[in-house]
């Protein structure tokens, strides 16, 4: 279950960023006359059009994986651990896909005295039952990958003491 989870999940985020996807269709910049940084706007259209494709890919995909089956040796059933990979395997059918979610995230680092690092992840989450004959499990996924950032560049200040910035 958790290959198919992760691998479902790489392959949706993959389909979905295949048109090259950069900073400047996520992030809008906007600079003052004197040409520093006064705001950064989020495209919202773009971001909830990305996390509903990756989203929807990957539904699509687990359905598709998670229908099919998967196989385990017969006696991963005996509830012994050491003999968990022995056995005929015998196909499983009883793992459903529950749901998914896309977070997108932003981060902003310091990588110099007038220099921020801003870097934007998206972390997906897939939930799968897995029903057992004698009880049900959920089992929950995520991946957090990064698709984009960008080094934002500031003014550099006249004094830097201890630590401590002074314009």
């Amino acid at each position: 279950a958790y290959v198919i989870s992760v691998k479902s999940i790489n392959n949706s985020i993959i389909s979905s960023l295949k048109n090259n996807l950069g900073y400047d269709d996520l992030i809008k910049i906007e600079k003052n006359g004197d040409g520093e940084i006064i705001l950064l706007s989020a495209n919202s259209n773009k971001i909830n059009e990305l996390s509903r494709n990756i989203v929807n890919d990957l539904e699509n995909s687990l359905e598709e994986n998670l229908s099919q089956g998967i196989k385990i040796p017969i006696l991963a059933f005996s509830g012994l651990n050491f003999l968990s990979g022995y056995g005929k395997e015998v196909d499983f059918n009883a793992i459903s896909f529950s749901n998914s979610n896309c977070n997108f995230i932003s981060e902003f680092k310091s990588v110099g005295i007038n220099q921020t690092l801003h870097s934007i992840y998206i972390d997906i989450i897939c939930n799968i039952s897995i029903q057992f004959p004698l009880s049900n499990e959920s089992e929950s996924f995520s991946t957090k990958i990064l698709i984009t950032e960008a080094v934002l560049v500031g003014k550099v200040p006249e004094t830097y003491l201890d630590g401590k910035l002074f314009s």
